[in-house]
């Protein structure tokens, strides 16, 4: 106790009073009331979201998650005897998470002396709860796992040089649910590297690179691939039987280790210098470069094989339901969802009612409302609203929702007129104001049409008295009934209600829209005629032209042609054209010359040869 500084309530269950005189007994000092409890738990997580998230920046805060129930991995090995012909069988027991163990947390379990396919089970340790509330959590067997594939496995690399570790179990997935992500079966393989030949430019390149160093010697990659990631060389020690460890990564494919004793924790470059310092020892850079090459690729090295072992997992804490159960088990679930359904419905209706009550004892008594009211009207109101309230929150508390319904009918009932006298005081304004600009779109609509010419007037003289009718009847009724409404009081029934103000605009727009229609049919009629009409005329028109031309002769037309003009300019041309035409003939001695005239002109319109007469 003495290590809490201070006592934050959290969760909407710490409101109780009683919850809280609890804690405060118990932790012995004032509670922490500052958060809001409701919301708190959901802040939390929304600004641990952010802190997880890469698209905000909020002030960095810790938060660490623990294992609350320990997880223990039990299996089963043999152990030989004195007895050459009997076996004894021993439970083997593994902590995989222990209690307060920091989650979320990777850990990897080994099976090294296991040859043959085996199960192993996945269970809840000793539980840090008293026994009445472990009972709660059910069967503490989580999972059965069978691993198949352990024997084939080992049988598929078995040769010289091959030596297994044993089978490696990965526990827990990236999204931190508890599950057997992986198991493999390990070997380490020595593998030896033939030397390549080399080529003459990389002789030449490397006694370049030994004239200009000084004959140095570097190590080269090859050299260094025995140090892993980290640059430390890994251990090679065997784990005991069923070891955890933790990990961040999983290993996949084939890798490289260095060729160590087992046990040894030494890496090799580590070895190479003890070795070099040893006495009668030879040193690296005293070799030929060509020597050390060759020693260095002949070294044998170390090559891990991983081979996957088949998982088949029972859950043993939760059984799936099936038959009767999964039956029973709906049949229960619809009960419980009718139930909410029930429930839902009728604390809706309760607030419906409630809501409305507290609504209608602040009206009645408001500035906004009270003119609209009698005392006996009000009287009435309170006194129901009142003992409305009082059965609400004593006997009505746990009623049914029709109950509820009825209550809130009645209440609606009794306070519908002072409720539609209100409605009507704010409403009417805008209402005649409505009225009011339909009564000068009549107005304006009925003296442009007075004013048509005779042509153009589309409406009969009935159809203007209708509308001229109805717009001064509009008008004396409006007048009256203002005069009437001002004399009335608000606590009484309106007189010029909305209703009939809306029924007076409806009636001049209909006749309104009806002479508007009537105007668009008549000019759209009017319209066609006309056109019909000017293509009537233009038809005949074209006909009667076409008979003139029929009936004109076409030798008349050539008679009446003049005689074509010569300029006196290309009198010259004409000569030589009549002579090449002629083959030089002299005109007869009767023959006249043809004068130039204004008249001889060509006809256009006929298109017909010019007739010269020579």
């Amino acid at each position: 106790m003495d290590l809490i500084d201070q006592v934050i309530l959290v969760g909407a269950g710490t409101r109780v009073p009683k919850v809280q005189e609890k804690l405060a007994e118990v932790m012995k000092r004032d509670l922490g009331k500052s958060l809001n409890t409701d919301e708190a738990a959901a802040m939390g997580a929304v600004y641990k979201g952010a802190d997880l998230s890469s698209g905000f920046k909020v002030k960095k805060f810790i938060t660490k998650d623990a294992v609350l129930f320990p997880i223990l991995v039990d299996f089963e090995r043999e152990l030989e005897t004195d007895e050459a012909s009997s076996k004894t069988v021993k439970v083997v027991r593994r902590t995989l998470f222990s209690h307060m163990n920091p989650y979320l947390q990777k850990k990897i379990l080994t099976f090294n002396k296991h040859v043959n396919d085996f199960t192993f089970y996945v269970s809840y340790g000793e539980l840090p709860v008293p026994s009445h509330e472990a009972l709660a959590i059910g069967s503490q067997n989580i999972t059965k796992i069978d691993l198949k594939g352990v024997g084939t496995a080992i049988e598929k690399n078995k040769g010289e040089g091959v030596e297994p570790k044993g089978v490696i179990a990965h526990f827990l997935d990236e999204n931190g649910l508890f599950s057997l992500n992986l198991v493999e079966s390990v070997f380490e393989k020595n593998t030896t590297v033939e030397p390549v030949a080399e080529d003459t430019l990389s002789k030449l390149g490397s006694a370049f690179t030994n004239l200009f160093s000084g004959g140095s010697h570097e190590p080269t990659p090859e050299e260094n691939t025995h140090d892993s990631e980290d640059g430390k060389a890994p251990d090679d020690h065997k784990p005991h039987e069923g070891e955890t460890g933790d990990s961040h990564e999983k290993d996949t494919g084939n890798e490289s280790v260095p060729n160590v004793g087992e046990g040894s924790t030494k890496s090799a470059n580590e070895s190479g210098e003890s070795d070099a310092g040893n006495t009668g020892k030879i040193d690296d850079a005293k070799i030929p470069d060509k020597v050390n090459a060759t020693a260095e690729a002949n070294k044998p090295k170390l090559v891990i094989v991983k081979e996957s072992i088949e998982v088949q997992t029972y859950i043993l804490d939760v059984l799936p339901l099936d038959g009767e159960q999964f039956k029973v088990s709906s049949t229960k679930l619809k009960e419980l969802d009718e139930i909410d359904r029930t429930r839902t419905l009728r604390e809706k209706a309760r607030n419906a009612l409630e809501s409305f009550v507290s609504d209608m004892q602040h009206k009645a008594y408001s500035d906004d409302h009270e003119l609209f009211l009698t005392e006996e009207e009000r009287e009435a109101i309170g006194k129901f609203c009142s003992e409305t309230s009082d059965w609400l929150y004593e006997d009505g508390a746990d009623a049914e929702k029709n109950i509820y319904e009825d209550k809130l009918k009645e209440i609606k009932l009794l306070t519908k007129d002072f409720l539609d006298r209100a409605r009507e005081y704010r409403e009417r304004p805008d209402a005649l104001e409505a009225l009011d600009k339909m009564l000068n779109i009549s107005t304006s609509f009925l003296d442009g049409s007075k004013k048509l010419p005779e042509d153009l007037q589309y409406f009969s003289e009935i159809e203007l008295t209708t509308l001229d009718k109805a717009v001064k009847e509009t008008l004396e009724w409006k007048e009256k009934q203002l005069e009437e409404q001002a004399k009335t009081p608000l606590s009484e029934a309106p007189v010029l209600t909305i209703r009939s103000i809306a029924e007076k605009i409806d009636t001049l727009d209909r006749e309104v829209k009806y002479m508007m229609n009537k105007a668009r049919v008549e000019k759209l009629k009017k319209q066609r005629e006309d056109a019909a009409k000017l293509v009537k005329e233009a038809e005949e028109k074209l006909k009667a032209d076409k008979l003139k031309a029929e009936q004109t002769p076409s030798s008349s037309v050539h008679e009446e042609l003049p005689i074509t003009e010569i300029p006196p300019a290309d009198w010259k041309k004409f000569e030589e054209m009549i002579s090449e035409n002629y083959d030089n003939e002299t005109f007869p001695e009767d023959s006249e010359v043809p004068v130039a005239s204004e008249e001889n002109e060509p006809s256009e319109s006929t298109g017909e040869p010019l007739h010269t007469e020579l």
